[in-house]
């Protein structure tokens, strides 16, 4: 609480943000332009294929290689079912893709594309967010870079380079600011658009993105308010400071090699620094959380990535909670950062999610209210939790998973990971569960409390993380019709392998 009260303190609850400042700037507003390219007409919708220019990006400054590459450029896919509610949001996926690469089909747009017709909304997909690859003049190399690399060099621009930028455009060099707004001028480029073909709908969207784009997600649904939702996949890496600090101890003295070009950046090193807080400032979403008050959050992520420690949730949730409108949180088990075969599991949820969503009102709740506590003892380790509002459930299950670490050295249940000759393994640590309830709901005011209790005499010199899922069963819907919750993980034992660094001690292996 003591760091959200400080950046309250800097940059004021109304106050806007280096990102807003950024983002709503439109001196380069005369770049955005957008044509449409087909429009295919399908049995149950109609798809508008669009090109479209959003924005520019150190335009002037000479800091790109290739002239052409400040002016961002997208493909965007607008689907319209005939069976259209138009009193439901706008769901906006935001998705990765090369320059050099259109045309292409991603994993994500037939999911996107069903998804219309099964929420009965308005549903985008805007590709090449960030625009990559990518040639700076700063890097020596002038390699192009991608994804991670390409996040990561922009963040050593903004913790070695500040001297090449004038006044205080250093602020504007982490790769969030032009993917963030990017997606602000797609929201501006749909709305025209609909209304130039008389489409009725809400101006209200709910955002997703996967991995980077799911961090974007964070930060365009923190400062526009026509984000209602926010629906980040594999992005769970708020409050970096403790984040990278747990990692460190968690992992035996490092990081998941997944971090690799981040480390080179001096992420970690400099990671108890001034330069790292400033950064973590302006795209750390923790450092927005106020700005979730009147925001609805499904948080869906997987329990082997290998991007993600599978605790980092608790150094921010229950913070998250109080500050947002509802929040959720959905756990992939048995699945890494690319979800390998989940994501059309995800995407059913999504479409709950999605339809619960639009019913809500002032006066009436759709969603449910489920709050948990970890209440460990020297014998045991548990997780109560407790269920209400359930009006627009007939039933639920409730299981509890749970899983072994390989070893008492490290807190580690990714996916892959790092052996002694820095070659990339895969390997699979299984998350098993079990039955604890099955409930039909005869009275919707009825709360409910269940328990998940693990014994320590299981553990066998590892360690044991656990959560409880909650499978609520829609009323009056056919198969497959569920919403899935989940709490955060416990852990026994609770103290960490390795103790804690302090600054330069923090570099760290990777593993």
């Amino acid at each position: 609480m003591k760091e959200i009260l400080i950046l309250v303190l800097i940059f004021g609850l109304n106050e806007a943000t280096p990102l807003e400042d950024f983002v709503f700037d439109d001196t380069d507003l005369n770049v955005v332009r957008y044509d449409q390219v087909k429009i295919v007409k399908e049995n149950f919708l109609s798809k508008y294929h669009i090109n479209l220019t959003t924005c520019s990006w150190f335009e002037k400054l000479g800091l790109l290689l290739d002239p052409n590459v400040p002016y961002w450029t997208h493909e965007m896919i607008i689907n319209v079912p005939k069976n259209l509610n138009s009193s439901r949001p706008v769901f906006f996926f935001i998705d990765s893709g090369r320059l050099d690469q259109i045309n292409q089909e991603s994993e994500y747009e037939k999911r996107v594309t069903l998804l219309a017709i099964n929420c009965k909304c308005i549903t985008v997909i805007m590709k090449q967010v960030p625009n990559q690859p990518l040639q700076f003049a700063t890097d020596p190399n002038r390699k192009e870079k991608m994804e991670d690399e390409l996040v990561a060099w922009t963040f050593h621009m903004y913790i070695f380079l500040k001297s090449y930028f004038p006044n205080d455009t250093f602020n504007y060099t982490p790769l969030q600011f032009p993917m963030t707004k990017s997606v602000k001028r797609g929201f501006d480029v749909l709305f025209d658009f609909l209304k130039s073909k008389d489409i009725q709908f809400t101006e209200k969207i709910i955002v997703s993105g996967h991995g980077k784009r799911g961090w974007t997600a964070w930060l365009i649904g923190a400062i526009d308010d026509r984000v209602v939702g926010i629906i980040p996949i594999n992005f769970d890496l708020l409050n970096w400071h403790k984040s990278f600090h747990s990692q460190y101890k968690s992992l035996g003295g490092g990081y998941s090699y997944a971090f690799r070009f981040y480390l080179i950046a001096g992420l970690s090193i400099f990671i108890d620094e001034v330069n790292i807080y400033q950064l973590g400032q302006l795209v750390d979403p923790y450092s927005y959380l106020h700005r979730y008050m009147n925001k609805n959050i499904y948080l869906i992520s997987s329990t082997s990535s290998e991007y993600s420690m599978v605790e980092n949730m608790r150094f921010f949730w229950n913070e998250l909670r109080i500050h947002s409108k509802h929040s959720f949180i959905r756990r992939v088990p048995n699945a890494g950062n690319d979800l390998e075969n989940q994501i059309n599991r995800i995407f059913i949820n999504i479409n709950n999610f999605l339809s619960l969503h639009s019913k809500h009102s002032v006066t009436e709740r759709a969603l449910p209210k489920f709050r948990w506590k970890f209440v460990n003892d020297k014998d045991t380790g548990q997780i109560w939790i407790h269920l209400s509002d359930l009006k627009m459930f007939q039933s639920y299950d409730v299981r509890g998973f749970f899983a072994l670490s390989l070893s008492n050295r490290s807190i580690d249940f990714r996916n892959s990971y790092l052996d002694d000759k820095l070659e990339i393994k895969n390997r699979r640590i299984a998350w098993n569960s079990r039955l604890i309830a099955r409930v039909k709901i005869s009275n919707s005011s009825t709360e409910f409390n269940h328990k998940f209790i693990v014994n320590r005499s299981d553990l066998n010199d590892k360690y044991m993380v656990f959560y409880v899922e909650v499978n609520l069963k829609l009323k009056n819907k056919s198969k497959g019709r569920h919403l899935v919750i989940c709490t955060d993980v416990n852990r026994l034992p609770e103290y960490y392998p390795v103790g804690d660094c302090y600054e330069r001690e923090c570099l760290g292996k990777q593993f």
